[in-house]
């Protein structure tokens, strides 16, 4: 399959899992205090979001269900997606068998995952509609539920300043080992405060060398509302894309 002319890029989109009906997450959706909950209860694991997903059970058609989620992409003009944060190796798996298939309608780019991501399992495919990119970090919560990382209490919760997953240091030692095999890290940080914990992780991981590894902030929707007003000098320094999908 082959493909020339205009079209859309995403870069951040979950879907691999959309496609596959895969709801493994323990908590409702529509519910902010349900995840507010989950957040709070992965936390006090010492773990993340990205690290807790359930497996993905069997499906029939797991490389069907997929290409019917990408051709309908297709159709709303997207040319080609990345996966934040690829939950289980079955998804490679039904993918690769729609490219040699000559099936797939749009170019989809991985982010692995922390919670699936091996370092000694991934690979670059080399193909330029389907290849492995990076690994998928996950520094704190979500706005909505109140749990994205603050510098300073919510203005409606004074109790709570949210939920980080990840400080600096535990996000550097996660890091080094993807930084060290060339990988792009990408790192979901909404608050202000999971922003600058990512900031930092980065500039002691990379230094001098941050702008040419290009790892990724994910979201980033309190940099210029936030307590702190995280500085966007910083930012472009330390970080080559950052998605503001929030």
């Amino acid at each position: 399959m082959s493909w020339e002319g205009p079209g859309f890029v995403d870069h951040h989109v979950h879907l691999l899992r959309v496609a596959a009906q895969d709801w493994g997450d323990n908590y409702d959706l529509s519910d902010p205090e349900s995840i507010a909950a989950w957040h709070r209860s992965v936390a006090s694991k010492r773990s993340t979001p990205m690290d807790e997903h359930a497996p993905l059970g069997p499906r029939q058609d797991l490389p069907g269900m997929l290409e019917r989620g990408l051709r309908h992409a297709a159709e709303l003009g997207l040319v080609e997606v990345t996966e934040a944060g690829m939950t289980d190796w079955a998804y490679l798996e039904a993918l690769i068998d729609r490219r040699e298939r000559d099936l797939l309608p749009v170019r989809v780019r991985i982010l692995v995952a922390s919670g699936a991501a091996d370092i000694n399992r991934m690979s670059r495919l080399g193909d330029p509609w389907l290849e492995v990119i990076g690994v998928k970090l996950y520094s704190d919560g979500w706005l909505g539920p109140r749990t994205c990382a603050l510098c300073e209490p919510y203005a409606d919760d004074p109790h709570s300043d949210g939920v980080l997953f990840l400080d600096r240091d535990e996000l550097c030692r996660r890091i080094e080992p993807y930084a060290e095999a060339g990988w792009t890290v990408a790192t979901h940080a909404i608050g202000d405060r999971a922003i600058e914990a990512v900031l930092d992780a980065y500039a002691a991981v990379w230094d001098e060398d941050c702008a040419a590894a290009a790892p990724r902030i994910e979201h980033e929707a309190t940099a210029g509302r936030g307590v702190r007003q995280i500085d966007a000098t910083r930012v472009a320094r330390f970080t080559g894309m950052v998605a503001g999908s929030s």
